[in-house]
């Protein structure tokens, strides 16, 4: 198995590493960590995250490969009443959204519907938000 971490937009490694597992047929459960240095840090005006990449390979045949949920690294602390992000303090502006589109209901029939509605938030100076939506459907 192997671990890799890149920037999403770049190809240069961040750091990776290699494994070697004895795996049952089915469904086996890993645990590992990797070690990444001077992370880029997630913020409201830089939501940067990170794909981590796992590649496992039997010996002899052809690799697959799957991309894990992205991750963000962010370090936020409530401190003297006030909350901080990244060791800055930051006053939380928030809401609650329940948006429903005539076409899709629950989710708009195209993602660029939903990323109107997040950037409209944004842009009227909300820096959190909460929704009754929990995930995207990924056919969108």
């Amino acid at each position: 198995m192997e671990l890799a971490v890149a920037p999403p937009f770049s190809g240069q490694m961040i750091t990776s590493q290699q494994e070697k597992l004895a795996l049952q047929v089915g469904k086996n459960r890993i645990k590992s960590q990797i070690k990444i240095v001077n992370a880029r840090l997630w913020d409201v005006d830089d939501p940067y995250f990170i794909p981590i990449i796992v590649r496992v390979r039997e010996s002899g045949s052809n690799s697959s490969m799957r991309v894990l949920p992205a991750v963000a690294f962010v370090i936020s602390v409530f401190e003297n009443g006030y909350f901080r992000l990244n060791g800055k303090r930051l006053f939380l502006k928030g809401s609650h959204t329940g948006n429903s589109y005539p076409i899709g209901i629950h989710l708009p029939p195209v993602r660029d519907l939903l990323n109107r509605d997040l950037w409209n938030i944004k842009t009227m100076g909300f820096n959190a938000i909460r929704s009754s939506r929990s995930r995207l459907n990924k056919s969108n």
